[in-house]
């Protein structure tokens, strides 16, 4: 019977490091997720950009918080996969203390510096007539080193001389200008372990091409003679001065 003691202090130390795990985990599970509802304009930022966030009360009760920021909180995905506490030096509008039932707030964060990486933003308030149950709600983004568009392809490998497609969508808030009807376009292919500029299988005419919100524009590439790891990288800036980028990869596979 003396090892009952030696039984509780290992059940206690086992305790002890599944709360230490959730803890560094930072897991934040929403509750009653329907009461708050947060979303982004976009799904992915640059390092640079205004973060705007709409958050609404689709509770029938008021929600408050706890400070003007709606109870914002911070993460950041680490290389092992857990999300950790980030504290930022950010420049936050200020909204509201709370929000009435339907009522719909906007919050624009610009987080300066902020490494590219998965970040999730977390809001956490209490209805005003219980305020033993926490609402939680998050939404999750990628933050990059400048704001990109969606690059597709309608195929990821190709042969020596077959042509290839490229559709690249404007998928952001703002008109993008380019500087050719190429839009910028940079080739490069992989050699070793470095990416080497080549030139581009496209003329470029010099003369700007604007692409509207919500636009789809279609680039056929001539065939690649040699096999390789090809890059296509595309600039552009867009109606508030920020320098876009967009990209796609492609194997050109032997015979």
């Amino acid at each position: 019977m003396k090892t009952t003691p030696i039984l509780g202090v290992i059940s206690i130390a086992i305790i002890i490091v599944i709360l230490a795990t959730n803890l560094g985990n930072s897991k934040l599970e929403p509750t009653k997720p329907e009461f708050l509802q947060v979303k982004t304009s976009l799904d992915r930022y640059g390092s640079e950009e205004v973060i705007h966030v709409c958050i609404k009360n689709k509770s029938d009760d008021e929600i408050l918080f706890g400070d003007n920021f709606l109870g914002l909180n911070m993460f950041v995905r680490k290389s092992s996969g857990l999300w950790e506490r980030y504290y930022p030096d950010i420049d936050i509008k200020l909204v509201s203390l709370s929000l009435k039932p339907g009522e719909v707030a906007n919050l624009e964060i610009r987080c300066s510096g902020m490494d590219p990486g998965e970040y999730k933003l977390t809001f956490e308030g209490w209805e005003k007539e219980n305020f033993n149950e926490l609402i939680t709600a998050q939404v999750n983004l990628i933050i990059t080193p400048y704001p990109k568009i969606k690059v597709k392809s309608d195929k990821t490998e190709v042969r020596p001389r077959e042509s290839l497609s490229l559709t690249v969508i404007n998928d952001r808030l703002h008109d993008i200008t380019f500087s050719d009807s190429t839009l910028g376009m940079k080739v490069y292919i992989k050699d070793d372990d470095e990416w080497m500029q080549i030139p581009s299988p496209l003329y470029s005419d010099g003369i700007e091409l604007t692409l509207s919100p919500g636009q789809i524009y279609e680039l056929d590439i001539p065939p690649l003679r040699a096999s390789g790891r090809y890059r296509f990288m595309f600039y552009g800036v867009d109606s508030e001065d920020a320098v876009i980028t967009g990209e796609k990869e492609i194997t050109v596979i032997r015979r």
